[in-house]
C-alpha cells in the first residue's frame, strides 16, 4: 500500500477513484484521506461491503464521498461499459483466481478509464502481464514476494 501511494499520491487528490474487490476497503478509505473526491468500493461479497461500510463510518468518511457496490468484479465491468462511468485511478485487488487477461480486455478498451488514467492490477509474481495491450502502457511494476503491482496508464 505504501509504495502504491507513493508512486500514485499526487494523482489522487480531488479525483474519481475504483477500488475493485476492494476486501475492507483499505486502498480506497486511504485514498480518500489522500484527498480523493469520491472512492467506488467494489466486492463480491456482503460481508466485505458491509465491513467496508463500517470502516468508513469509523474514519467518519462524509455521505458523498464513498459509494459501495456488491458485485463480481467482471460484471461490474460490463455494467460500467453499459453506463460509460470512468475513474481516474483505479486499483484492482489480487483476484482469487486469475482473470486479468479478461481484465486487461475491458480496460486495453477503455472501460472505466480516461485518457491519463492510472491503472494498478495486483497479481500473482509468477504471472507476467503485457508492456503494452490497446491503449494501455505499463509504466512500472513493483514485485513484494509472491504479489506484484503492474501499473498501467491509459493514453
Amino acid at each position: 500500500r505504501e509504495v502504491f501511494f507513493r508512486i500514485l499520491g499526487k494523482k489522487i487528490r480531488g479525483r474519481r477513484f475504483l477500488d475493485l474487490r476492494c476486501g475492507v476497503g483499505t486502498m480506497g478509505i486511504e485514498a480518500l484521506s489522500r484527498g480523493a473526491g469520491l472512492v467506488t468500493f467494489v466486492d463480491r461479497s456482503s460481508r466485505m461491503i458491509e465491513c467496508t461500510k463500517k470502516n468508513l463510518e469509523i474514519f467518519d468518511i462524509k455521505q458523498g464521498h464513498a459509494e459501495l457496490v456488491e458485485i463480481e468484479a467482471i460484471p461490474f465491468l460490463k455494467r460500467t461499459e453499459e453506463a460509460k462511468r470512468k475513474w481516474d485511478v483505479l486499483f484492482v485487488g489480487m483476484p482469487l483466481e486469475d482473470d486479468s487477461a479478461e481484465m486487461l480486455e475491458f480496460f486495453k478498451r477503455g472501460v472505466a478509464v480516461t485518457k491519463g488514467s492510472a491503472l494498478v492490477l495486483e497479481h500473482a509474481s509468477s504471472l507476467s502481464l503485457p508492456e503494452r495491450t490497446g491503449r494501455l502502457r505499463r509504466r512500472k511494476i513493483v514485485v513484494q514476494g509472491d504479489v506484484t503491482m503492474t501499473f498501467y496508464e491509459f493514453r
